[in-house]
């Protein structure tokens, strides 16, 4: 078959075998979302990463699966090391050494989406990503100013970070942000208590002069 994107979101029904069946079946296959397939497991993941389509993929959209864990997520990330584009959001069971997996295997990453990612108690490997314009750390509490600063200083060209509730985070990460990422359009910064005023004064002098949108709803 010649399909290059297959959109699978929310289809309950959909399981291991229906996702064997069709990256078996769709060998040019590049994108394919799976948000919201609750059913999916490990056993998916291993069969994406055993297709002839594991090498061309370069979207795939894990979101809402959340009976996947780090095993699967490193199957994937060692197969599948052309995405630009993964998106972990509502994974619970994918925790730091899912995430240095993916950091490892995906190099070219840079689109990545942690959203509600409970598991995840480190950040560390974010340091060793370079590409990324698209960043998505909603929800996670145990994000620090150091793990940030380091991530945005690897990724000069964000253009959308979003930290709404990393609630860890303090001033020193806003100046961290507005010191590395001056191509920044989109910041929230929504629901950290740590942020004050004088974080506001560092990103004016970062990205404020191209910053589109930005988010510090329920900060101090």
């Amino acid at each position: 078959a010649t399909l290059t994107a297959l959109n699978l979101n929310a289809c309950q029904a959909v399981g291991d075998p229906a996702v064997s069946a069709a990256v078996r079946n769709c060998p040019a296959l590049e994108s394919l979302s799976l948000y919201w397939d609750v059913r999916v497991t490990d056993a998916a993941l291993d069969s994406i990463a055993s297709a002839h389509c594991a090498s061309r993929l370069r979207t795939l959209n894990l979101s809402g699966c959340k009976k996947v864990t780090d095993r699967g997520v490193r199957a994937v990330a060692d197969a599948c090391g052309a995405i630009t584009a993964l998106d972990l959001t509502r994974n619970p069971n994918v925790s730091a050494a899912g995430l240095r997996a993916v950091v490892d295997g995906m190099p070219y990453l840079e689109d990545l989406r942690l959203y509600a990612c409970p598991g995840l108690r480190s950040f560390a490997p974010l340091a060793d990503l370079s590409r990324l314009a698209v960043l998505d750390l909603c929800g996670a509490q145990h994000l620090c100013d150091a793990e940030l600063a380091a991530a945005v200083a690897a990724n000069p060209g964000l253009v959308t970070l979003n930290c709404t509730w990393c609630v860890q985070l303090t001033d020193e990460a806003a100046i961290a942000i507005g010191e590395s990422c001056h191509e920044l359009r989109s910041l929230s910064l929504h629901g950290i208590l740590g942020i004050t005023p004088r974080a506001l004064d560092a990103l004016v002098a970062g990205p404020g002069d191209v910053l589109e949108e930005f988010d510090v709803n329920g900060c101090s």
